[in-house]
């Protein structure tokens, strides 16, 4: 994994942010999750990739992974999560969750077919 370039580093701070924010969400177990704060949370993470896209608009660094990238999956799926707990299950952000397991168990199961 490669380190985070400069220009990338205060996304990765506003992301590790974002998802402190949605353990702290998440963990609350005295109040039901609310569809709304989700919402505030997916429009402040849309502002950080778009930033990131920008960013890596130049294709220097294109195909490398660094810690962003891990940190943002997690975001995602925390963020999905959140959102099938307000009750949004069909939802696109509710989504990436689902997808993203499909995804790490196709390849095994692929392999035990042969």
């Amino acid at each position: 994994m490669q380190d985070v370039p400069k220009a990338e580093e205060p996304v990765l701070e506003k992301l590790i942010q974002l998802r402190q924010r949605l353990q702290l969400l998440n963990k609350d177990r005295t109040k039901y999750i609310k569809s709304q704060d989700v919402v505030v949370l997916y429009d402040q993470l849309i502002e950080q990739v778009q930033r990131l896209n920008a960013i890596r608009e130049h294709p220097i660094h294109h195909d490398e992974q660094n810690r962003l990238d891990t940190v943002l999956d997690d975001v995602f799926q925390l963020l999905s999560l959140c959102f099938m707990a307000a009750g949004k299950n069909f939802s696109s952000p509710s989504v990436y969750v689902q997808a993203a397991t499909i995804k790490v168990c196709v390849p095994t199961t692929g392999d035990s077919i042969n």
